[in-house]
């Protein structure tokens, strides 16, 4: 099938927007400043155009028909390319390419700024922020619009939020350099039974801590656990009794392969066996996914940086 452009204006589509979203021709009509006489008018213009129905009129409320529902979400995301190509043109006449504030958690450093790099060499006008905090800050703050988009370890759905996966990486344990297990290449995950698990704080990253307790179970279970008491970017290094704990062959603690750079030669990260993974997502508000300022841009490119950095 094919419609002649000149039939569908941008004008029928925001027309047929607003009323599948108001299902009333008054108030539709209200929204969008005109007579319902040219509202309605519009509306059988479309439908005359497309050659289906997309409201159902038969009975004293108007539903939208299967037709009118596909055709709905196709609107939307037309009319919300409009918009952006309208900023965006905007944008280009006034040398402002618009700004991206990106919040990440700890163990997100490497990718955040290797994120940063590449949508700046491919949009080099445009301002590009990286917010350092912990889970919960950043699902808050991307929530109300703080931030564009945040990179968080969750596999979790979250309330009012939209999330694409980016990949997984590999946990690991971080032991003392002088603890017999640090001098195999993968430790056994039955041989860290005997050694106390020290982790971050539940309220900072619930869902990330979520994922400690399926790992590590049998500690959980027996209540050989941790949690810092002074936790900063440094992790384990910032609390007096993980480091003791660790250093004197009593303790670990689990982090991803690219979480921190362990310069102290007195620490060494190893893989486990059987292997852990932690999946990651970029979550973002679904009314910002096509916003113009970088969201979308943010979308294309978190799955390929990370995926490169993560090998």
């Amino acid at each position: 099938m094919q419609v002649s452009n000149s039939t569908i204006q941008l004008r029928h589509l925001a027309s047929f927007v607003v009323t599948a979203e108001e299902l009333h021709f008054t108030r539709a009509a209200a929204r969008l400043h005109v007579a319902q006489q040219t509202l309605s008018q519009q509306i059988r213009q479309l439908e005359d155009a497309l050659g289906v129905i997309l409201f159902d009129r038969s009975t004293r409320k108007v539903e939208l028909t299967a037709a009118g529902s596909a055709f709905y979400k196709r609107c939307t995301e037309i009319l919300d390319t409009v918009e952006a190509a309208y900023v965006e043109a905007h944008r280009a006449a006034t040398g402002d390419a618009g700004s991206i504030r990106l919040a990440f958690t700890p163990s997100f450093a490497d990718q955040a700024a290797q994120l940063r790099q590449q949508v700046l060499a491919n949009r080099p006008g445009i301002r590009f922020s990286l917010v350092e905090c912990w889970a919960e800050q950043a699902l808050s703050g991307t929530l109300n619009g703080t931030y564009q988009a945040a990179m968080i370890h969750s596999e979790h759905e979250h309330d009012g939020l939209d999330s694409q996966p980016i990949g997984a990486t590999e946990v690991g344990v971080v032991l003392g350099a002088t603890d017999p297990l640090a001098a195999a290449e993968v430790v056994d995950h039955e041989k860290l039974l005997d050694r106390t698990l020290t982790l971050w704080p539940r309220e900072l990253s619930p869902h990330m801590f979520a994922s400690m307790e399926a790992l590590f179970a049998e500690h959980f279970a027996r209540d050989d656990f941790y949690e810092f008491e002074t936790f900063a970017r440094g992790l384990f290094l910032d609390d007096d009794r993980a480091t003791q704990l660790i250093l004197s062959n009593k303790g670990f603690t689990p982090a991803v392969r690219h979480q921190l750079r362990l310069t102290d030669p007195q620490f060494v990260w190893r893989p486990m066996s059987p292997r852990g993974e932690m999946p990651a997502q970029l979550v973002y508000r679904p009314d910002a996914v096509r916003d113009a300022s970088g969201t979308g841009i943010l979308l294309d490119s978190a799955a390929e940086v990370w995926n490169r950095a993560a090998r």
